[in-house]
């Protein structure tokens, strides 16, 4: 449905952002960002979390610094998914924290989206 079409172009302006400025640029970021954020909102918790975990996060981390604030509100995205992902164990939190190096626990309980109740 209308879903589908928003994500599949939101990829499309992700991956013209990125032809266009490169994957470092601080405005490919962050439409990779918002791109996540509709990723996780729909509930591909795994592509989402894989996405912000292993392109975005390490490029921001890079180019705009670990205390820029699109960098720490990618950190604040895995952590979201980490904890409001049904599908996870404990066990495996656990262990998407430390490869992460996120305190999943403590940022959803410090930041918690508007309209998510645990």
């Amino acid at each position: 449905g209308r879903r589908d079409e928003a994500l599949v172009l939101q990829r499309q302006t992700y991956a013209k952002m990125v032809a266009l400025f490169g994957v470092e640029h601080e405005n490919a970021i962050r439409n990779g960002s918002n791109l996540a954020i509709s990723m996780l909102k729909h509930g591909l918790w795994v592509e989402g979390t894989s996405f912000v975990r292993d392109q975005l996060l390490p490029v921001a981390r890079q180019s705009l610094g670990a205390d820029h604030s699109l960098t720490l509100s990618l950190s604040h995205h895995i952590a979201w998914a980490l904890t409001d992902n049904p599908e996870h164990t404990r066990d495996e939190l656990r262990l998407d924290q430390h490869r992460c190096g996120v305190d999943a626990t403590r940022s959803s309980q410090h930041r918690r989206r508007p309209g998510r109740s645990r």
